[in-house]
C-alpha cells in the first residue's frame, strides 16, 4: 500500500512539472521580445578633446582674431613703407626693393614673427590644403636652423618661396618681411659679407601692442615677453595648436622654449672674416 502511494506521488510530480513547462513555453511564444539597444561606437580622441572645450582655431574664429590680425599686419606694412620711402627720399636714396629682379637674398635670412602674424598664414595654408606632414617637417627643419645658427652666418631659404623665388604667402607675410627695405643694389642682398643699406621698421611698437591684444583676446598665458620666435617655428606651433583644446598650455610652453633657442642663436659667434 505504501509503495503504491509513493508511485502515485512521483507520477503526479512528473505531471505537474510537464504542465508547468508547457505553460512557460506557451507564455514565451507570445511575449514581446525586448529590442536590443544598439551599442554606441567609442568616442574618438578628437571628439573627446573637442568636448573638453574650444580649440585654438575655434577661438580664432569666434573672436574674429583672424581678420583683426591680418588687418593689423597689413596696416603696419603699409605705414612702414610710407615712412621708409619718405626717409630715403630725404637722403636722396631710392628703395631698390621695388625693382628687384635678383635672387631673393632677403628671404634667406633668419626671420622672426609674432604669433598673431602666424595665424593668417596658417589659415591660408589650411584653406589651400597645404598643411601636410611634409610641410610641417620642412618648417621644423628650417626653424631648427634659425634657432641654432648665429644670425650673422645663417642663410636659410624660406620655406614659402616657390621654384621661381616668388613668395607663396605674400598677402599674409609677417611685418618683418613687408618692412625690410634697402637702397643698396639688390644683388648685394645675396652676396655674403657685403653690407647693405637697410632701414629699421618704424612700426615695431604697433606690432608688440597688437600681439599683446591678441594674447588677451585668445586667453593666452601672459609670458615675460611676447609670443615671438623664428617665422617657421611660429607657423608650425600655430598649425599644431589649431585643433587642440589645450592650446593655452601648449603654446606657452613651446613658445618659451623656441624663443630661448632663438635668443641663444642671436648671441652666437660672429661670422668668419
Amino acid at each position: 500500500m505504501g509503495a503504491n502511494k509513493e508511485r502515485a506521488r512521483r507520477e503526479q510530480a512528473r505531471h505537474d512539472k510537464r504542465a508547468a513547462q508547457r505553460k512557460l513555453a506557451s507564455a514565451a511564444s507570445v511575449a514581446p521580445v525586448a529590442p536590443v539597444a544598439p551599442v554606441a561606437p567609442a568616442p574618438s580622441a578628437a571628439s573627446i578633446l573637442r568636448a573638453a572645450g574650444p580649440t585654438f582655431g575655434d577661438v580664432v574664429a569666434r573672436e574674429a582674431l583672424l581678420s583683426q590680425s591680418s588687418a593689423t599686419v597689413r596696416a603696419v606694412i603699409a605705414r612702414a613703407e610710407v615712412d621708409i620711402v619718405a626717409s630715403a627720399r630725404r637722403f636722396l636714396k631710392v628703395i631698390s626693393c621695388h625693382s628687384c629682379n635678383e635672387p631673393k637674398g632677403c628671404c634667406t635670412l633668419t626671420t622672426i614673427a609674432y604669433l598673431h602674424e602666424a595665424v593668417p598664414i596658417v589659415a591660408r595654408l589650411r584653406a589651400e590644403g597645404r598643411d601636410t606632414l611634409e610641410l610641417r617637417e620642412r618648417l621644423r627643419a628650417s626653424a631648427r636652423t634659425m634657432e641654432t645658427q648665429a644670425m650673422s652666418v645663417s642663410r636659410n631659404r624660406c620655406v614659402f618661396l616657390d621654384a621661381n623665388d616668388l613668395c607663396t604667402i605674400y598677402e599674409d607675410r609677417p611685418s618683418v618681411c613687408g618692412t625690410t627695405f634697402v637702397s643698396s643694389p639688390p644683388r648685394d642682398c645675396s652676396t655674403q659679407g657685403v653690407q647693405t643699406e637697410s632701414y629699421d621698421n618704424p612700426s615695431s611698437e604697433v606690432s608688440i601692442e597688437a600681439e599683446r591684444s591678441f594674447e588677451t583676446e585668445a586667453g593666452l598665458t601672459r609670458l615675460k615677453g611676447p609670443y615671438l620666435g623664428a617665422l617657421p617655428r611660429m607657423v608650425l606651433l600655430a598649425l599644431e595648436a589649431w585643433d587642440r583644446t589645450d592650446y593655452v598650455t601648449f603654446l606657452a610652453e613651446r613658445t618659451t622654449l623656441a624663443l630661448r633657442s632663438l635668443r641663444a642663436a642671436t648671441r652666437g659667434p660672429a661670422a668668419p672674416r
